[in-house]
């Protein structure tokens, strides 16, 4: 075993021989950390790839957040314009349950005066004057012009109809018959 020692030390005395130790030592280290920079080199690029990967996810992320948000406003928008026609709504319905029944209270008055008070009953019978006619036409010709001027107002028509006979031969009494000739009247209602 000595003489093993003996003959290594006596290479390792030989000049050439520390040379090529330290050469070939120099070698495997370079070697080594060639092949560590091109592990660190593979894996920054994975890291590069995945940061941009996860930088296209967070801008993905980001714009379907916008619209989101957008949609989100533009749902509130729309139902709170859902709940103003609604409210809308429920006041033109108010009111022309309100005209209903004032419409109604008038019929049964005049239902009750007929029947009570004989001038009330002439008076039902007797044709509407060819004067008060033209009278009637003009004001509604003059408020449909008034209202036709009047853009975006929401309007709601109530037809009233009255009837008339144009001569004397062709009476016809204002109750009670189904075969009128009718004058409608409109009345506009603003809500």
């Amino acid at each position: 075993m000595l003489s093993i020692l003996s003959g290594i030390t006596g290479l390792w005395s030989a000049p050439v021989t520390k040379y090529v130790v330290a050469i070939t030592l120099a070698g495997s280290v370079w070697m080594y950390t060639s092949n560590l920079n091109n592990t660190i080199e593979n894996q920054q690029l994975v890291i590069i790839n995945k940061n941009q990967k996860l930088m296209n996810k967070s801008a993905e992320v980001v714009e379907l957040t916008l619209s989101v948000e957008q949609a989100n406003n533009e749902i509130k928008l729309a139902l709170l314009e859902i709940e103003s026609r609604e409210q809308l709504a429920a006041q033109r319905l108010t009111i022309l349950n309100d005209l209903r029944s004032q419409l109604t209270q008038f019929e049964q008055d005049l239902t009750v005066l007929e029947h009570t008070n004989e001038q009330v009953k002439d008076w039902a019978n007797e044709p509407i004057p060819t004067a008060v006619i033209g009278l009637l036409i003009d004001a509604r010709d003059k408020n449909s012009n008034i209202d036709s001027g009047a853009e975006g107002e929401a309007t709601t028509t109530i037809n009233t109809a009255l009837s008339y006979s144009r001569d004397a031969v062709s009476y016809q009494p204002r109750l009670n018959q189904t075969h009128w000739q009718t004058l409608s009247i409109n009345k506009r209602v603003q809500f």
